[in-house]
Parts: structure tokens; C-alpha cells; sequence
């Protein structure tokens, strides 16, 4: 799953719209999701995709 992700992306985070596209949801849904894995940082919201490959295995 991680190397798919890095594949896709070819950096070590995202953003939410990034990740919501990949993932076909809303940003506002995953946002809502207490499980989500993101951090905002200076106003944005960033996904590691470690995080993130291990959310999607759960």
C-alpha cells in the first residue's frame, strides 16, 4: 500500500484535496473522521503517507 502511494505521489506528504481525490471523498467527511490521520500546519492540512497507508489498512 505505501509503495502505491509513493508511486503516486512521489513525496513523503499530502493535502487533504490530494488525498481526498485519491481517495473519491469528501475533504469535509475525512475531516469529520476522528481516525483520520492529518496535521494542519499553517493553515493547511497535510497527510503523511505512512499515516495514511496505515489508516487505509485498517
Amino acid at each position: 500500500m505505501l509503495d502505491e502511494l509513493k508511486r503516486e505521489f512521489g513525496k513523503p506528504q499530502i493535502t487533504l484535496r490530494e488525498a481526498a481525490r485519491y481517495l473519491r471523498k469528501d475533504p469535509r467527511t475525512l475531516l469529520c473522521d476522528p481516525s483520520f490521520p492529518y496535521r494542519k500546519r499553517k493553515g493547511r492540512y497535510l497527510i503523511s503517507l505512512v499515516a495514511l497507508a496505515r489508516w487505509m489498512g485498517s
